[in-house]
């Protein structure tokens, strides 16, 4: 007959063994008991704080303007974290500006990592600290608004990038020009960006009582403006220190005379572009109709030389790009998404392409290198595989390239 043996512990060493035992019941439920919970309300996922605050721990949603609420049921939202490595809104790249509400004290490390379309944030005054690598690979990232005294701040906290501004208001204390390798400028009542081809857009309103947006009466040193539609109606006094002004409308569109309310006139096919001093052409914006495109390497007889930030941003209709001979800077952003190109050549004379320029290109499949191996900057291709290709007497290049497959191409 089978028995079980029980192993009977008494005395001195049993009171041991018990008082061992509970403690590591003890152990293991406090463990467990200070594990923060994570909960979900709506678009978001979040946790308590000890102090009965809330911690943004993850975004589910899927808009393209978010204002992330001040409270989450019924408490006050004060951090936007990061969980396990992984921050809150980290790779939502559908996501073109974030407004963060007035109580956050804390922006945690990597929150916004690689949201790529992400391109103006609001921030209030309760914000105090920006953590490490707060917005890296945020790579369309041009404006910053900062509602109150310059916060704290880790290491590398934005992607490098040359067109990005921080903007603050007069009265804030702590900000300099630069700030943290950064462009700053003051901002009064309007809140505003550049987009990059020396023009501005007004996305918000900061002031108090009636507004009245300013026009082009009081901009006697603007020298170009570019409508992309039919002639607008407009008051006599629009423009009317703005005589250094030339105006350019589409070849396509209708109502446009020259002189138009005093101000010359010209057409423009299907590109935007200023010129430089020295006589070159930079093109600002692209507004043809996609296809395989071949920009040339001239506009209204003078040189191309710089593809502008921005340029094609989103053209979703392009397939292919061609730049001609002569363009030397490829600049930020200038083919950000566009989903549908599948190949880009690129001349021998361009010695440099920008942050993100080809970021959002995700079908892009071959790029055709015809000169030496140019400088590069940041997340130009994102996680994207193209095949790089280049001449087999040109310098530089090594196989791997940044990451990616190169193969040499024979000389003709």
């Amino acid at each position: 007959m089978n028995t079980k043996k029980r192993m009977r512990v008494s005395g001195p060493l049993a009171i041991v063994f018990v008082a061992l035992c509970s403690c590591g019941i003890l152990l293991f439920f406090l463990q467990v008991c200070d594990k923060p919970i994570e909960e979900i309300s709506g678009d978001y996922q979040f946790r308590l704080n000890r102090d009965n605050t809330l911690t943004i721990t993850k975004y589910l949603g899927s808009e393209k303007f978010v204002e992330i609420p001040a409270e989450i049921a019924g408490k006050a939202v004060t951090i936007i974290g990061n969980t396990s490595g992984e921050g809150a809104f980290q790779g939502c790249s559908e996501i073109r500006s974030v407004t963060i509400p007035e109580g956050v004290t804390e922006i945690q490390s990597k929150p916004f990592y690689n949201c790529t379309n992400l391109a103006v944030i609001y921030i209030p005054a309760s914000v105090q600290r920006l953590d490490d690598h707060a917005f890296v690979g945020s790579c369309s990232l041009r404006s910053v608004y900062f509602e109150g005294d310059a916060p704290e701040t880790g290491q590398e906290v934005f992607t490098p990038t040359f067109t990005l501004k921080i903007y603050h208001y007069e009265s804030a204390a702590g900000w300099t020009n630069p700030w943290n390798g950064y462009s700053s400028e003051v901002y009064g009542d309007y809140l505003y960006k550049e987009n990059g081809d020396g023009t501005l857009t007004i996305i918000g309103y900061q002031g108090n009582g009636s507004m009245e947006i300013p026009l082009f009466a009081d901009c006697p040193n603007l020298k170009r403006i570019y409508f992309e539609g039919n002639a607008p109606y407009t008051n006599k006094q629009a423009f009317e220190t703005a005589q250094q002004t030339t105006v350019y409308f589409h070849d396509t569109a209708t109502g446009w005379t020259n002189p138009w309310n005093g101000l010359l006139a010209k057409p423009y096919g299907d590109y935007q572009y200023e010129t430089a001093d020295n006589g070159t052409v930079k093109v600002t914006k692209y507004v043809g109709v996609g296809g395989d495109v071949q920009i040339p390497s001239e506009i209204d007889g003078k040189a191309v030389t710089v593809i502008g930030v921005n340029s094609f941003l989103d053209c979703t209709s392009i397939t292919g790009i061609t730049i001609p001979e002569g363009v030397e800077v490829i600049a930020d952003n200038a083919f950000y998404g566009c989903c549908n190109l599948k190949t880009a050549v690129i001349p021998a004379s361009v010695t440099i392409i920008g942050h993100c320029a080809f970021s959002g290109c995700c079908n892009l499949q071959s790029v055709c290198f015809e000169g030496d191996a140019p400088h590069m900057g940041h997340y130009i291709f994102d996680d994207f595989q193209p095949v790089f290709y280049y001449y087999e007497d040109k310098e530089g290049w090594t196989n791997p390239w940044y990451g990616r497959s190169a193969l040499k191409r024979t000389v003709v």
